[in-house]
């Protein structure tokens, strides 16, 4: 309702919104599973306004979060942080991968990076490169001006939960440039 309020007119996908283990989940469905204290809460929205389709995921704790949450989403931050500032023109898509993978490395996580960091987004929902889904566009270079996501993939660890936080950038020669403004924090 907020969505449609601010001039959204619907969504490229259903909204999806996990918890706990299933929060390791890049898309979710609803169950009867309730929302607990110490649960990961992941929300992926997907406006569409005049035409051109928007992505925003965030991860909340419900309480207190745990030292493994904390780790999690503080290595999410600091991949975001690390791939936005290489969204220039010329990267590839198998780049922003290899940079996130190398936090996750540095972080002790890297059994657990998920190829396919960012998509581009703009008339379609998915766009080219879209590396999550089409391995040969790991080598596709971005361009001036495009628009891209960062942080599509979830940082997961099976039969414990994950994190998500994601948000639609163009690439400019200084970096990823954010094209709309949500806080990156994780406290509901």
């Amino acid at each position: 309702y907020t969505m449609m309020k601010a001039g959204s007119s619907g969504t490229s996908t259903p909204i999806h919104i996990n918890s706990g283990i299933r929060s390791c989940w890049i898309h979710g469905k609803a169950d009867h599973e309730e929302i607990k204290d110490g649960d990961l809460v992941v929300v992926d929205l997907t406006p569409k306004f005049q035409g051109y389709c928007a992505n925003l995921a965030r991860t909340f704790v419900v309480g207190e979060p745990e030292p493994q949450q904390l780790k999690l989403i503080e290595t999410y931050f600091e991949i975001n942080k690390a791939t936005r500032e290489a969204l220039i023109p010329g990267v590839t898509a198998g780049r922003l991968d290899r940079i996130g993978r190398g936090v996750c490395i540095e972080k002790g996580l890297g059994e657990y990076h998920l190829n396919g960091i960012s998509h581009g987004i703009g008339l379609r929902f998915e766009e080219t490169p879209a590396s999550t889904i089409l391995p040969n566009h790991r080598t596709v270079k971005l361009k001036d001006k495009m628009t891209v996501t960062i942080g599509h993939t979830i940082l997961a660890i099976p039969g414990y939960g994950g994190v998500r936080f994601e948000d639609v950038y163009r690439v400019t020669p200084e970096g990823g440039e954010i094209l709309f403004d949500y806080p990156l924090d994780y406290e509901i």
